[in-house]
């Protein structure tokens, strides 16, 4: 049996037809798919995705193996199944039903546990659960399956929010999350750097304050200033000047704008406080860097 298959894989194991399906709308870590299979009984490898399973119609008995133990259930429309990924599934139903799939990427489940936790995952599994009755996970792939029927611009977007949504729930009520142990150097969260790093790279045009890069980690200046230093080793300030020094290399180098607007997309208060910085930290001036010196 194969070791992981994708999503898109499932019907080379699972005999059904397609009826819905998001793939053309280059979803980021988030799919949607409703299937019309028929009475089947089937062994399906682990998948890449953690699984969320929409039942839109009734069947009398279900019966599925995980971890070599057999439930059965009955189920009616709106009822739910969970699978982990990675875990080997053998399925068997004796009459046709309708299926609504939702698979959730690994990094996307691992990052909404790290936002919502502010701690690095080791591993998250999904409780084996056949039969689930939870409203709030209907709703989320109701959204889904409209917005797959019926994209409209800033679907992605549209799709991300409810895929977070999805995954804040399930992480609360219906999973196990194991942590990565490492050593606390009371520095700064993958969270808060994540946050930091994202808010630098948006705006090193502007002239950052350090009230602004604590705001973005959610601390105040004293604490952020010295999680900061555990973290980065160096002082923001530091830090910011070095990072406004490597986006000015990279645009003197591809050569396109003037130095008055490499300054100023860099952050620099004007063409000559570029030329000091560059030429105390590259030891070199950003004319030499135009020209490929």
């Amino acid at each position: 049996m194969a070791r992981f298959i994708r999503p898109e894989q499932l019907p080379d194991w699972v005999p059904t037809g397609v009826l819905a399906s998001s793939e053309p709308l280059d979803w980021r870590g988030l799919a949607y798919r409703a299937y019309r299979h028929p009475a089947c009984d089937v062994e399906v490898p682990g998948m890449t995705d953690f699984l969320v399973i929409g039942h839109r119609s009734a069947c009398h008995a279900i019966h599925r193996r995980t971890e070599g133990r057999w439930s059965r259930v009955a189920v009616v429309p709106g009822d739910l199944s969970l699978l982990t990924r990675g875990e080997a599934s053998h399925w068997h139903w004796a009459q046709p039903m309708d299926v609504q799939h939702v698979y959730l990427s690994e990094r996307v489940l691992n990052d909404v546990a790290q936002e919502v936790f502010e701690r690095d995952v080791a591993d998250i599994r999904l409780h084996d659960l056949l039969k689930v009755d939870d409203p709030a996970i209907a709703r989320c792939l109701q959204a889904l399956a409209q917005e797959a029927a019926r994209p409209a611009p800033g679907s992605a977007l549209c799709a991300d929010a409810i895929g977070v949504e999805l995954s804040v729930h399930l992480l609360r009520r219906f999973a196990r999350v194991a942590w990565s142990e490492r050593a606390t150097d009371g520095g700064l969260s993958p969270t808060q750097r994540r946050r930091l790093e994202a808010l630098v790279e948006q705006s090193l045009h502007e002239a950052l304050t350090l009230a602004q890069l604590a705001a973005a980690a959610h601390l105040g200046v004293s604490s952020f200033a010295r999680r900061f230093r555990a973290s980065y080793g160096d002082s923001p300030h530091a830090w910011l000047v070095k990072r406004r020094v490597a986006r000015a290399r990279q645009l003197l180098g591809a050569g396109a704008l003037s130095l008055k607007e490499v300054a100023l997309a860099c952050g620099f208060a004007d063409q000559a406080h570029l030329t000091r910085t560059v030429r105390a930290h590259l030891k070199t001036t950003p004319r030499a860097l135009q020209r490929g010196a």
